[in-house]
């Protein structure tokens, strides 16, 4: 049994908020069980630590994608939406307090897609939104999983496999709520979809979580504008295609785009210009298989970001 230090105001309310405590490192995938204080309610989500002695599970490459901890050294990982038969990942953990009717308190969450693992058998074709965070008074099991509603919850589609991006709000609770969970808690009918990786094994999409946080106090959890996201920053979307790689530079104004590629030494690839089209080519069949970083920017300073494993002709 495992013991938590008693709530005091101020206090981020969720237990192990960013996975850092466990029993043991993971070494395979679907060991949610050993971190502390978090239990898994539906499918078999993923913990993912930099102590891991296995590929699959380790930071920040591992079974599925490339992506360095959030806060910390550790983080997990749900999948979001898979074709076919319904499912879904996802986690609950008991809060330090119980949340107090009518008082209001601040969420904070955040979240990257996965996508581009250089393991080909689980890399990922989709892309989704509706990962979030809802409450209940009781343990909830995979029985009451769909709602189609959560508390706090994206709604653009995460499509950034390079970088974070942090979700809040504040929210007054009507019942004095013990429980939360966190995970795509919408219908296939009310979860969008896009296109990710169009040559990638599985047809599905997957979230990284990290920096969960719900508190009473201001201050606490980390503030957003709803989803911190710009016309000037973030992720590309892109894909491959016949040994070349399709880029949408679409949103970054109307100067010219100059753009990097590096490989996964920081060594410079491959550099361009071009104007901000809605489909830029680049002919990779001269690249060597493995992970590259493409850096997209303009003379406003506006920076995007795209990570993708090629595998070769």
């Amino acid at each position: 049994m495992f013991l938590f230090p008693a709530w005091c105001a101020g206090q981020n309310l969720v237990p192990n908020p960013s996975f850092e405590e466990y029993t043991e490192c993971p070494d395979d995938l679907g060991q949610l069980g050993r971190v502390v204080g978090w239990d898994l309610f539906y499918g078999s989500p993923e913990y993912f630590n930099t102590c891991s002695p296995n590929p699959l599970t380790s930071v920040p490459n591992n079974a599925f994608g490339y992506q360095a901890a959030f806060d910390g050294e550790g983080y997990i990982g749900c999948y979001t939406y898979a074709a076919g038969p319904f499912y879904r990942e996802c986690v609950q953990a008991e809060l330090l307090a119980p949340l107090t009717p009518g008082v209001p308190v601040h969420l904070s969450m955040a979240l990257s897609a996965g996508g581009y693992s250089t393991n080909k058998n689980y890399s990922l074709q989709r892309a989704s939104n509706r990962m979030g965070i809802r409450f209940s008074t009781v343990p909830v099991t995979g029985g009451s999983l769909i709602t189609d509603g959560a508390v706090l919850f994206m709604e653009p589609i995460l499509q950034d496999t390079a970088e974070w991006v942090v979700l809040s709000m504040s929210y007054t609770p009507d019942s004095a709520y013990r429980y939360i969970q966190v995970g795509n808690f919408f219908t296939d009918q009310m979860t969008d979809l896009a296109l990710l990786d169009p040559n990638a094994a599985t047809d599905g999409a997957y979230a990284f979580v990290d920096g969960l946080c719900v508190s009473e106090t201001s201050g606490v959890c980390l503030l957003s504008d709803g989803v911190q996201e710009s016309t000037n920053s973030g992720a590309l979307f892109g894909y491959i295609q016949n040994a070349e790689l399709v880029v949408n530079l679409q949103g970054m104004g109307s100067s010219a785009v100059s753009m990097d590629i590096l490989d996964g030494m920081g060594r410079l690839c491959w550099r361009g210009t071009s104007n901000p089209l809605a489909q830029y080519r680049i002919a990779l069949s001269s690249f060597a298989p493995g992970l590259y970083h493409l850096v997209a920017g303009t003379s406003t300073g506006g920076v995007r970001h795209l990570k993708f494993f090629y595998y070769g002709p």
